[in-house]
């Protein structure tokens, strides 16, 4: 297929994924402690290789002085890559293959063979090009790990119960005046069920503790997978995607912070309940999927702020502060040295006259140092003015415990924010207050303030400034002189002097803009009036009109401009 195309990728901080670095096969590398996993996935059948085989040559870079070792004596390493000095520096195991349709128990291994002095191939028959459709993605998965982090590979159990595991000390290096604040681990063990179909997931588990003295003491909990009660296929993995804290358990075991990086012996008791073999051995469970890493994490010499109650170092002319250091982590005991004052003292009370910076640099047994600062700000007796302004309803008025009758000025000592004397002076002045008259008239109603008045009234109303005061008070007279109209409901055009037309009444004064206007049961007008004293004498353009009930629309307007409207039926009679 040629040289791998790497132009379409993605990168983020784990690694990256190379599309179709060769025509249907992806590439996956993830960058994890102490290893680099890269896979190859077969995203689908490649037929037309299938009498042949794929070969995935790996050039490796790296010293010269650093050889490519074949292996014999352990299956699970094919390779080692030595140092200079001939000590493994990296194993490489058999790759491993597995199709999506099954993960656990369609396992294969693919061998490598070494081309040159710097290059391996991974060899792959054409027939797992060939496979089923559900099969793929098929993924080979080789592995290159560094040898000081994975004794896991030779790493095995014995049918010893929980009282006798297989015990293996992973000696993690501690950095000097680092106190141990963390420490987690992660593993991952495979269980040979071919060879070994009787043994089960949680016939296996473990516990890691420190130093191999007083396997009780010190330890974490029993660690187990569990069967799949379900009754399906049993996982021959057990394995965590995060690492595991233990820190809580064995915290109280650490040995004291040193000034010399030392080595922890963190111990893995691996159990195993039953099965074979009563010496260790890997044979039937091997720590082989992921390696036993123990990760700790630290902190040195630190310094907690504040190095007052606060950290507002405002204060009064004259008071004194309490300024104390407190560090934590590194080597204790600490010495301290303060500046200005050149005082040795964990804690020390200060009683500045001016604006003063205070330092303190904190030494631990090792010679680490911290230091802190605080700026001390003296405050000098200050004041202010308050201008105010307030109603006269809220007269007798009191402030700060002073009784006002009326406006003037007033002042006041209290203490201001941090305590310091403070002058206060009050402007004090009262709201005048305004009277008027408002006179509103209509012929049907008044509206006033979103409220409406149909009858003569008096409101009295008061109006307020945004102070919430009272500024104007405002009598308000209302009065309505009413006009309407008085509609019968039917008429007898029939010419005997009595009810012949049709028209509304007027009660009350005069209006103007007089509109009437009568609409068949159809809609369609037969007659208009602008004159009062026009009216409907139940004929449409000269002919008399049916018997029936027509509909008005009547509207006309008070000398105030305020609208009047009626709508209604009349019954026509012959």
């Amino acid at each position: 297929l040629g040289k791998a195309n790497w132009n379409t990728y993605t990168a983020g901080d784990n690694g990256l994924h190379i599309r179709d670095a060769w025509p249907g096969i992806d590439v996956t590398m993830t960058i994890m402690q102490g290893k680099v996993k890269t896979d190859f996935v077969i995203k689908n059948p490649l037929p037309q290789y299938r009498s042949g085989k794929l070969i995935i040559r790996d050039a490796l870079e790296m010293n010269k002085a650093m050889t490519i070792e074949e292996q014999n004596a352990d299956p699970s390493i094919l390779f080692n890559i030595n140092s200079p000095g001939g000590k493994p520096a990296y194993h490489i195991g058999p790759a491993i293959g597995f199709p999506a349709n099954d993960v656990f128990n369609g396992r294969v291994h693919f061998p490598y063979r070494k081309k040159g002095p710097r290059e391996l191939d991974l060899i792959v028959a054409g027939s797992y090009l060939n496979l089923s459709p559900s099969a793929y993605p098929f993924t080979i998965d080789p592995l290159l790990q560094a040898a000081d982090t994975l004794k896991a590979y030779t790493m095995g159990t014995k049918n010893g119960g929980l009282t006798d595991p297989c015990s293996y000390t992973n000696y993690v290096d501690v950095p000097k005046a680092v106190t141990i604040t963390g420490l987690k681990f992660y593993f991952g063990y495979e269980i040979n069920f071919i060879q070994y179909p009787n043994l089960a997931i949680n016939h296996v588990g473990m516990k890691v503790r420190l130093d191999k003295a007083g396997r009780g003491a010190c330890s974490t909990p029993y660690y187990s997978c569990e069967n799949d009660t379900a009754g399906g296929n049993i996982p021959n993995r057990c394995y965590t995607t995060e690492f595991i804290p233990i820190h809580d358990d064995l915290k109280g075991c650490y040995p004291a912070p040193q000034c010399a990086s030392y080595p922890l012996p963190v111990v893995l008791d691996f159990f195993r309940t039953t099965g074979p073999a009563a010496a260790c051995n890997n044979f039937s469970v091997a720590w082989n999927y992921l390696p036993f890493i123990v990760v700790i994490e630290g902190r040195t010499l630190e310094l907690n702020y504040p190095l007052g109650e606060s950290d507002d170092y405002q204060n009064c002319l004259g008071d004194s502060v309490h300024l104390v250091a407190r560090p934590e982590y590194g080597v204790p005991p600490y010495t301290y040295a303060w500046t200005p004052g050149e005082q040795v003292t964990k804690g020390i009370w200060v009683s500045p006259q001016k604006n003063t910076d205070y330092a303190v640099v904190v030494t631990d047994q090792c010679g680490n140092r911290v230091d802190a600062s605080a700026a001390i700000t003296i405050k000098e007796p200050s004041s202010s003015v308050v201008e105010e302004m307030i109603c006269n309803a809220q007269i007798p008025y009191t402030w700060n415990g002073i009784q006002i009758t009326s406006s003037g000025t007033y002042t006041y000592i209290t203490p201001n924010a941090i305590g310091c004397d403070s002058v206060v002076t009050l402007h004090l002045t009262l709201q005048p207050v305004q009277t008027d008259t408002l006179n509103l008239t209509g012929c049907q109603s008044v509206s006033y303030k979103n409220r409406v008045y149909t009858a003569n009234t008096t409101v009295a109303d008061t109006l307020r400034a945004r102070s919430g005061c009272d500024t104007l008070r405002r009598t308000v007279q209302i009065d309505i002189r009413k006009s309407r109209f008085w509609v019968p409901n039917a008429f007898s055009p029939n010419g005997d002097g009595y009810n012949d037309e049709f028209g509304p009444e007027l009660i009350g004064d005069e209006l103007y803009g007089y509109c009437l206007k009568i609409f068949d049961r159809w809609g369609t007008p037969v007659f208009s009036s602008y004159n009062r004293s026009d009216k409907w004498n139940g004929t449409s353009r000269g002919m008399p009109v049916d018997m029936g009930t027509y509909f008005y629309h009547l509207t006309a307007k008070c000398n105030d401009n305020t609208p009047i409207e009626e709508k209604g039926s009349v019954d026509l009679i012959r």
